[in-house]
């Protein structure tokens, strides 16, 4: 019955807003402020998790309390992260960048936010102009995938949390973004020409 939505803010703070839907219509229940750029949002037992790493704003990571709609903390994990994804362990799988632009993997517990596992991939997560969908969770495949130097795809297997393959370097225009299809068990990449 709760919507958990980011808001960016380049004056003020950014918050995170949860929206209560039980009702005939959806209201704003409460505002929660973070640090860095918001962006991307997943859930991991009664925890919320949201990258504050857009623009190379923040390597926090905000983790909220689902029951109270309270920031619990942020945690460091001394990368920039835009994408978060949850697999079927509760685990959580940060896509970020270092400052020197390594495209890394951070897995926390998505319970305590501990980290469980660092993972350097082979370039740095980007996708096309930067500012699209970069990762992807196949839940059936038990997988995530990764765009990284906006031309290749990493697979990653999220039970044994290693690299698991790569899709390119690909022919054309950038990847912009990254979709999974559970039906079908199909990998979408989308080409964005611009912005």
């Amino acid at each position: 019955d709760k919507v958990y939505l980011t808001n960016q803010a380049f004056e003020g703070a950014s918050t995170v807003e949860v929206f209560d839907f039980s009702g005939d219509a959806p209201a704003l229940e409460t505002s929660i402020e973070v640090s860095g750029s918001p962006e991307t949002i997943t859930r991991a037992d009664d925890r919320v998790y949201v990258a504050l790493g857009a623009f190379d704003a923040s390597t926090n990571l905000a983790m909220v309390d689902t029951a109270t709609d309270e920031l619990v903390e942020e945690v460091d994990i001394e990368c920039a992260a835009r994408f978060v994804h949850t697999d079927q362990d509760n685990e959580v799988f940060a896509f970020c960048n270092t400052e020197e632009e390594q495209g890394q993997v951070v897995i926390l517990d998505g319970a305590t936010g501990d980290e469980l596992n660092r993972i350097d991939l082979p370039g740095s997560v980007r996708s096309a102009e930067g500012v699209t969908q970069a990762a992807a969770h196949a839940p059936g495949a038990n997988e995530m995938y990764v765009v990284v130097d906006e031309q290749e795809v990493v697979r990653l297997d999220t039970i044994t949390n290693e690299i698991d393959g790569e899709i390119g370097p690909v022919d054309g225009a950038p990847i912009g973004a990254l979709g999974f299809d559970a039906e079908t068990e199909q990998l979408f990449l989308g080409r964005v020409p611009g912005f």
